[in-house]
């Protein structure tokens, strides 16, 4: 207590009242007010800009369906021609595919790396498999 009635006396003389004090306190609400404010108002143009950006890509999304839409109906409308097997769209249709749908090439069973055993390859010695040079 003692310590508070210090304080207050050294703050009373040097020009701190009660209206400082009050004055003090409206200056950090108009402050908070003001970066409130601030903080909503870049948030809102961030918003806005996000919005505009979407709608952009939006518009590009629907353009792109339509263009493949479009693309579906020729190749649908190119294989059901009756001069398809000798139309020179059906070469570029065919590298098209090839190029851009191609499934990924395997190897196959027997070409592919794994545990190998003896009798794999029987033109390749293997040594001594057994003590009585059997195979298993």
């Amino acid at each position: 207590m003692d310590g508070l009635l210090d304080v207050l006396q050294w703050a009373f003389p040097t020009g701190v009242s009660i209206v400082n004090l009050a004055l003090l306190g409206t200056i950090w609400r108009k402050n908070r007010a003001r970066l409130i404010a601030d903080t909503r108002d870049t948030w809102q143009s961030i918003a806005e800009s996000n919005n505009d950006a979407l709608l952009k890509q939006n518009d590009e999304i629907r353009n792109l369906r339509e263009a493949l839409k479009r693309l579906e109906v020729v190749i649908q409308n190119l294989l059901g021609c009756p001069h398809w097997p000798t139309c020179p769209a059906r070469i570029l249709v065919q590298d098209y595919k090839q190029k851009y749908f191609r499934k990924p090439q395997r190897q196959s069973r027997m070409e592919q790396k794994g545990q190998r055993y003896p009798r794999d390859n029987p033109d390749i010695s293997c040594g001594d498999v057994d003590s009585g040079g059997q195979p298993p």
